[in-house]
């Protein structure tokens, strides 16, 4: 059975769209006929060729600045402006002795910093059209006893609490912005990280 077509005329802009729940996310919207920007910092071209329609292959390093101006400056220069947004999760577990500065702040990068720096891309464009949507993706870990979570439960908490700031100052100009929390999905990732 065919998807219903409701995202006609849109366009959905998804980070971590080259495996795993970003990719499942971006075939989902692209069987419902949103024109698909997939964003990894793995080149993410044979994912999109996967996806019906005209999909856009974004390489991208989401921490940075220079990586969400090259996204803008992409998606911009498409014939739709961006409606939508999604991330993944990418959980690394480590016992917090195993924990370096350098990961932990370059997890907390990807993690927070993107809210941040997503605003300023695209959330003018969405203002003047009185419309956008941010999806952004926490954990249900947060809530778990699993060990060895320290710095990605704390990003993904981090991702909640960016998320309600953010709701705040944009839903008059009839934007929304929400968190889902997953459990452990079955992706390449978390098959191959370790629990202890």
């Amino acid at each position: 059975m065919s998807e219903p077509q409701t995202h006609l005329g849109r366009t959905a802009v998804i980070t971590g769209a080259g495996r795993g729940i970003g990719h499942a996310v971006a075939v989902k919207l692209a069987q419902r006929g949103a024109r698909v920007a997939l964003v990894d910092l793995t080149p993410p071209e044979e994912a999109a060729a996967r996806l019906p329609g005209n999909a856009l292959a974004i390489t991208a390093d989401v921490s940075t600045e220079a990586g969400w101006a090259h996204i803008g400056q992409r998606v911009k220069a498409s014939s739709v402006a961006p409606t939508s947004w999604s991330t993944t999760p990418v959980p690394i577990p480590r016992l917090p002795s195993r924990i370096s500065t350098t990961r932990n702040g370059a997890k907390r990068g990807v993690e927070l910093g993107f809210a941040l720096l997503q605003r300023r891309e695209f959330v003018p464009g969405m203002r003047k059209k009185k419309w956008g949507r941010f999806v952004n993706v926490s954990s249900n870990s947060i809530g778990t006893n699993l060990p060895g979570l320290c710095h990605y439960m704390a990003a993904k908490m981090g991702v909640i609490g960016l998320v309600r700031a953010l709701a705040n100052e944009v839903g008059q100009d009839g934007i929304t912005v929400n968190a889902i929390v997953p459990a452990i999905t079955n992706t390449p990732v978390p098959a191959k990280s370790p629990r202890t």
